[in-house]
């Protein structure tokens, strides 16, 4: 069909074809998938494997929290990953301790690094 013959067609004709479409792409990637799946069901019985003999991330243990909001203690930290906003605006009014201003600077640090060999692209 041709962008034209589509310009043509009234909005709820256009609606109809648009949701015929959405049935036939969803029937055909559900297909797709399932042929993909059984190869690699086919792969893993020729290969002797199974999912479960694939390698297992390593279970970690559980971190606990370091650092608690003054303000509202349910809130918690571990030191690990982003810090939360609580932590950067205590650590800025020199509510925590120097450990937690270490870390953040440390990962300002990491990110300005970051920004410097990948900056953003900027498209107009």
């Amino acid at each position: 069909m041709k962008r034209r013959d589509l310009e043509k067609m009234r909005l709820d004709d256009l609606w109809d074809l648009h949701q015929e479409i959405i049935g036939v792409l969803d029937a055909k990637l559900e297909s797709e998938k399932q042929k993909l799946q059984s190869q690699l069901d086919e792969l893993g019985r020729r290969f002797g494997g199974s999912p479960k003999d694939l390698p297992q991330r390593r279970p970690y243990p559980k971190v606990e929290p370091k650092y608690r909001n003054p303000t509202n203690p349910s809130e918690t930290w571990a030191g690990r990953g982003r810090p939360p906003r609580w932590v950067v605006g205590a650590a800025w009014r020199g509510i925590i301790e120097n450990a937690a201003k270490r870390i953040l600077h440390i990962r300002l640090v990491v990110d300005q690094q970051q920004l410097l060999h990948n900056p953003p692209s900027v498209t107009a």
